[in-house]
């Protein structure tokens, strides 16, 4: 019996389920009227996802430079070369020494988790999924991904996105520094002031001081990219966290009072 219908009968995470308790290996297509993406199965687990409106390979040496891995002219470079031999982009980058293999590693897996995770955002489309006996992939750079680890991903976004995205409204959106006489502190995430997603509030930890603001790493590399001029989608693009994440960096900082939208 073919896998395939609309989003509408059976969700995305009844999909990603079925796909890894029964460990099949191929290809699931969802098509919606803004996208077309395919996500490739190993063994039931994610090993590829790419984006007709976002081509991973075309997107890599892009992502690298913004993320400061990779300058234009290496990039050029590597594209001449590419010409030439018609390799790929990530083989010729670290082939010729121009960037590290765990650099290359980090974009792409970064790339191809925040391509599956955008897919929950989904609530209308068709799918198809394509059984292969087997499936190639680059096994040099790609760690598999278990469904059931992007399952509980997927459902903590459910749960969390309709939240953020009352006041992360638009990817257009600019954000700007707020001055404020309390002292930014970066710690660890369990140490951070807690965001209460019901009341729309920070809460700080017990024993934290009055005058300070307890942020986590991953959220003061958002903070630093707040400048009042870039926006919401150029941020997402630059930052090594997957979208969602920074999104909901975004929203904490505007819940702790730390940022502001530009009018």
């Amino acid at each position: 019996m073919a896998l395939e219908g609309t989003l509408r009968d059976f969700s995305l995470a009844d999909i990603f389920q079925l796909i890894g308790l029964q460990r099949k290996t191929g290809v699931l297509t969802l098509r919606s009227r803004e996208d077309t993406v395919t996500v490739t199965f190993l063994d039931g687990k994610v090993v590829g996802a790419d984006s007709l409106d976002r081509r991973l390979e075309n997107r890599l040496g892009s992502v690298l430079i913004r993320t400061g891995y990779l300058s234009q002219d290496q990039l050029n470079r590597a594209l001449e070369i590419q010409k030439e031999t018609l390799q790929r982009l990530g083989f010729i980058l670290t082939h010729y020494g121009i960037i590290s293999a765990d650099s290359l590693r980090e974009a792409i897996q970064l790339q191809i988790t925040q391509i599956v995770y955008r897919l929950f955002r989904w609530h209308d489309g068709d799918y198809h999924f394509s059984q292969e006996t087997t499936i190639e992939y680059d096994r040099d750079n790609v760690t598999p991904i278990s469904a059931e680890s992007i399952l509980m991903e997927g459902a903590r976004m459910i749960d969390e996105w309709p939240i953020i995205e009352k006041r992360i409204r638009s990817y257009d959106m600019v954000f700007r520094k707020k001055l404020t006489d309390q002292e930014i502190v970066v710690v660890g995430a369990e140490d951070a002031d807690e965001i209460d997603f019901d009341g729309n509030a920070a809460r700080r930890r017990k024993g934290t001081l009055a005058d300070t603001i307890r942020i986590t790493q991953e959220e003061k590399a958002i903070y630093a990219m707040v400048d009042g001029t870039v926006t919401v989608g150029e941020i997402v693009e630059v930052s090594r966290l997957p979208g969602f994440d920074t999104n909901k960096a975004l929203y904490q900082l505007l819940t702790r009072d730390l940022i502001e939208e530009v009018s």
